[in-house]
């Protein structure tokens, strides 16, 4: 037994090492559609378009907040419909930034010029609204984001106060954390909010040039990114959203980019440059990750939405030396690091066995 675990134990660790380095080298995405035109009111024309959202269905809502409207694609981009118009009644915006879509698929939107939140139906019939101009409690200063988590209560960044709000579906006032400032808890502006599948809220805290995450009741857990423009660093982060696997995707606005990272904030990967061709960004302010892990970015200056997907790289060399590590594991542990490793590593191994026949049979081998 000695004897077996002094041969699969390090090669348990090459193999780990060398997979996992593949995986991050494959983590390219791709442009592969985009949506909008500027312009002022037809069907598939934006101005500034803030945040977005993907519901149950895959269907992607914009606030079109030069409109003063939301509007409803399909995951192919197709229009679906769009309500909203300027002014200060029910059912109408000032510069409408962010939306939200519940379990039940009422709308929730952020009317940030009326400093209030408005419920409409999946249809875009008004149901209700509250919040007022103010900084008491279930008062805003231009709020900026909204979520839903899944009890339904609704959380939103109430940016001009420099605080989180969470409210009931009904708009009752439950609780609120944060102050300005720059420590642990603190914001400075924050722009950005969504709620993790554990219940966890995740701050995009933009003056400050960092993500923040607290707990469901407002216990600060922990941090990550300083300014700057290198790899994990950030300038002004306007939005967040968490993907199926708990990662954690920031809109870094003023670096005209999307970076990805762990739950616990490591540095994952990172897509965009400034420009106005397909692919490029200018001022990004939105995201949101649909089922497929496919990602959707407002393109704020460039009036336009924009979907990106991970691209099916080549097998690389790193693959290949790893599945020839696997050979060199006795038999009796190779199915469990096989499965292991496929879990954890699923993107780069998949995409090499799905492209290579040679591949496959060395994987299958491996059983």
């Amino acid at each position: 037994m000695q004897a077996r675990t002094a041969i699969h134990l390090p090669a348990l660790l090459v193999l780990s090492v060398l997979v996992s380095a593949a995986q991050r080298a494959s983590a390219e995405y791709q442009f592969v559609l985009g949506v909008g035109t500027s312009g002022f009111g037809n069907p598939s024309q934006f101005r500034l378009p803030f945040h977005i959202t993907v519901d149950a269905s895959d269907n992607v809502w914009v606030a079109d907040s030069g409109n003063d409207r939301i509007q409803e694609y399909s995951s192919s981009g197709t229009f679906i419909k769009s309500f909203g118009a300027f002014g200060s009644g029910d059912g109408q915006f000032k510069s409408p930034s962010s939306v939200a879509v519940d379990a039940n698929g009422n709308v929730w939107v952020a009317d940030r010029g009326n400093n209030r939140i408005q419920q409409f139906t999946s249809s875009g019939a008004f149901i209700a609204k509250f919040g007022s101009s103010g900084s008491a409690n279930g008062q805003f200063s231009l709020p900026i984001d909204i979520a839903v988590d899944d009890s339904g209560n609704v959380w939103v960044a109430d940016t001009g106060n420099d605080r989180i709000q969470e409210f009931t579906t009904s708009g009752a006032f439950m609780m609120k954390f944060g102050m300005p400032g720059s420590g642990n808890g603190r914001f400075f502006t924050p722009e950005g909010i969504a709620v993790d599948a554990l219940g966890n809220i995740w701050v995009a805290d933009d003056g400050n040039n960092r993500i923040q995450k607290f707990n469901s009741n407002g216990a600060f857990i922990a941090k990550f990114g300083t300014a700057g423009n290198g790899n994990g660093q950030l300038a002004g982060p306007a939005d967040l959203a968490v993907d199926g696997a708990g990662n954690v995707w920031v809109v870094d606005t003023g670096n005209n980019r999307i970076e990805e990272f762990t739950s616990s904030g490591a540095y994952l990967t990172q897509f965009g440059t400034f420009g106005i061709e397909n692919g490029q960004l200018y001022e990004p302010k939105g995201v949101a990750v649909d089922s497929l892990g496919d990602i959707w970015v407002a393109d704020y200056i460039n009036n336009r939405i924009q979907k990106f997907s991970l691209a099916t790289p080549e097998p690389s060399s790193l693959v290949l030396a790893a599945l020839s590590v696997l050979s060199l594991i006795p038999w009796g542990w190779r199915r469990w690091t096989r499965s292991n490793l496929l879990n954890r590593f699923g993107n780069a191994l998949r995409a090499s066995v799905r492209l290579k026949p040679d591949l496959r049979r060395a994987t299958n081998s491996s059983r």
